[in-house]
């Protein structure tokens, strides 16, 4: 999934003028360092530790997200990008599907009208 998002990145960012580039996940980066698991990443989450080695990427638990581990224990994180909401909708619901791989489990029910859709 990660090679996925980066060689979208690379060639929205190589043919910007030519191609409208969607974005699926909005991304950022953190250290995650632990000094029982030198030059790994490690998330603490509600369900334990999830740790990753270089170059290993995995959904965290409980959370449309995804994680990669670079060297030296700094991580690039993924998650779901805003969206704007149609004029008639008021809300975001709940998502559809948290457990669909990422960024699937992303979509999110609308509440338009108060009619959730």
């Amino acid at each position: 999934m990660l090679t996925t998002h980066l060689a979208t990145l690379i060639i929205c960012l190589l043919t910007l003028p030519q191609f409208d580039c969607e974005t699926y996940s909005s991304n950022s980066f953190a250290i995650l360092r632990h000094k029982a698991h030198p030059r790994k990443c490690v998330l603490d989450t509600a369900k334990g530790q999830l740790i990753l080695r270089t170059g290993e990427t995995k959904r965290v638990p409980d959370k449309c997200a995804e994680i990669y581990c670079g060297r030296y224990s700094w991580a690039l994180i993924y998650d779901c990008v805003d969206e704007d909401l149609p004029d008639e909708c008021d809300e975001w619901g709940d998502y559809k599907d948290l457990q669909a791989e990422f960024p699937n489990c992303c979509k999110r029910y609308m509440i338009c009208n108060n009619v959730l859709s």
